[in-house]
């Protein structure tokens, strides 16, 4: 005889099939805490046909503070309860409905457990019953990490630690979304693609996603501000210029800023200046503008911009900088 068992035998008449509402569990508090596995629930009775309800008392021993959750467990077997359906799953209530009549005999188990594990009570022999683990899959109400097919319940859910952006590595893991065009977690470890424009630089997917605007990494730190003067910036990892000081450009940068500026044109080499003052510049030349921007001398870091027609004019230290 089981001693948390029952049978229900098939019914003469056949009523309509009811809709079995299953409770939420309470979500767990770090106050309670569990030493052992509960005892088996006891006293486990039916109350009326079609559908039949099942009802049980608590275990005399619950193991600790932690609240009982209960799984009841039906074959149509006494002995096949390893493969046998979990009628209900992790319910705090101490009772549950079936609207499945039985073709000739349904046999019930009720598990009893907590955050240590559970028991399903001992056959007339005084042996542990073994049953199906009813398991939750991801998305899952749970209460206890050993409720989960996954082993983790975050937030109430069992969520699979591996894959699970919301919950990756750890329950309080949240990817970030900060210019992620897509959220993956894979092994653990936060992941994905990050938006147009954005870089990952120092590969933490965790806490700050892809912080760096551009495409470009210096290291694993961000590159420089870099900006052309007319609206327009640029990836170097070079440090800014300082504008009127030529020791921090180089035609490289003035390239760069050049390359950034979005209108079609003739690219040249030019100087501002003559003899002794003469200044390098690089220019774009449209059909109807000009843009000058100068990397020496004391005129380095500024840029001007001949939107009147296409004659290149040279800046002055009170036209826009670039840097």
């Amino acid at each position: 005889m089981l001693t948390a068992g029952l049978i229900r035998l098939a019914p003469r008449l056949f009523g309509v099939a009811a809709t079995l509402v299953l409770p939420v569990p309470p979500m767990e508090t770090a106050a309670q805490t569990c030493t052992s596995a509960p005892s088996e629930a006891l006293g486990l009775h039916l109350i009326g046909a079609n559908p039949t309800q099942l009802l049980w008392g608590p275990p005399a021993d619950p193991g600790g503070t932690q609240t009982v959750a209960y799984d009841v467990l039906r074959s149509p077997a006494p002995d096949g309860f390893l493969s046998s359906f979990c009628l209900a799953s992790g319910v705090t209530a101490v009772g549950v409905g079936d609207a499945v009549t039985p073709v000739h005999i349904f046999y019930y188990l009720v598990r009893a457990k907590n955050g240590c594990g559970g028991t399903l009570g001992t056959d007339s022999s005084g042996n542990p019953t073994s049953g199906a683990s009813c398991l939750s899959g991801n998305g899952g109400a749970c209460l206890y990490d050993n409720e989960c097919s996954s082993g983790s319940c975050c937030a109430g859910f069992c969520s699979d630690l591996s894959s699970n952006p919301d919950h990756c590595g750890g329950c309080a893991n949240i990817c970030s979304s900060n210019h992620m065009a897509t959220r993956t977690c894979g092994g653990g470890v936060c992941n994905g693609a990050c938006a147009a424009g954005f870089a990952n630089c120092d590969g933490n997917a965790l806490t700050n996603g892809c912080e760096c605007a551009g495409n470009l990494c210096c290291g694993t730190a961000c590159p420089p501000p870099h900006v052309n003067g007319l609206g327009q910036s640029f990836d170097d990892c070079t440090a800014l210029g300082v504008p009127g000081n030529p020791a921090t450009y180089t035609v490289t940068l003035a390239n760069e800023a050049r390359a950034a500026w979005p209108f079609t044109g003739i690219n040249n080499a030019g100087t501002c200046g003559t003899g002794g003052n003469a200044a390098a510049a690089q220019i774009r030349q449209t059909p109807s503008s000009c843009a000058v921007w100068v990397y020496q001398k004391t005129l380095a870091g500024f840029v001007h911009l001949n939107s009147a027609n296409n004659s290149c004019i040279c800046p002055t230290n009170v036209d826009p900088t670039w840097k």
